[in-house]
């Protein structure tokens, strides 16, 4: 967290208003809208060490944008945050998007980076690759299925046994398993879960996503484009 701890909500936009030359009679238009932007207007008058993990992410967001600039960086901005201020700081980074501002970020998380425009993974600080989640999707050489039965234990066993199989991870109380032939693998998986009398919760192709394009190309020692 960057901003002053002793100075409230008002206060901080105020000070970063002041450093970035926003004139007085827009900053009196831009504030106001910056803290309904943010829904910090009930909050306005708590200091910035008082504000929750979310909050604090959402004024930095706030101080940021409040002299309105063509590029926006941020690194890691929901990093810390429970799932619902997650959610709430993505849905505010998509409106400054729709507003025409450039925001560029940095994260760990691949499900946010399926929101993004372009994509680029970075390992070891080599830039892997770059393109859109689409085409980044696209060029793997396997497709997912996702399976769920019980008991898991001889889920996993029947999966690790399985030919045709290239890959699997657990995701949760399910596996993701990369295969060049799903329909193939699913009957195969299909007919040894019912041998064993194994109880099929879920079993069906799914669309591949961006944590599958990365756990790839970092297993598969893709080289730095």
């Amino acid at each position: 967290f960057s901003l002053y701890p002793d100075l409230n909500v008002i206060e901080n936009l105020n000070f970063f208003a002041s450093i970035q030359a926003v004139p007085d009679k827009r900053r009196r238009e831009r504030i106001p809208e910056m803290l309904a932007f943010t829904r910090l207007d009930d909050f306005k008058d708590r200091r910035s060490r008082n504000l929750s993990g979310g909050m604090k992410k959402k004024l930095a967001l706030a101080c940021a944008l409040v002299h309105e600039p063509d590029i926006l960086l941020l690194d890691e901005p929901s990093t810390g945050v429970d799932p619902v201020s997650r959610r709430e700081l993505w849905d505010i980074l998509s409106k400054v998007v729709q507003q025409g501002v450039t925001v560029l970020v940095s994260t760990p998380y691949m499900d946010e980076a399926e929101r993004c425009e372009q994509v680029g993974i970075l390992h070891q600080g080599k830039l892997l690759t770059l393109g859109t989640p689409a085409d980044l999707s696209a060029e793997l050489p396997f497709e997912i299925v996702e399976v769920k039965a019980r008991p898991r234990k001889q889920m996993r066993e029947i999966v690790a046994n399985t030919e045709g199989i290239l890959a699997w991870r657990p995701v949760g109380d399910r596996l993701r398993l990369s295969t060049p032939e799903p329909d193939r693998t699913i009957k195969s998986l299909k007919a040894a879960f019912r041998k064993q009398k194994i109880e099929i919760k879920l079993l069906r192709k799914t669309r591949p996503s961006m944590e599958d394009v990365f756990v790839h190309m970092l297993s598969n020692g893709w080289s730095a484009a």
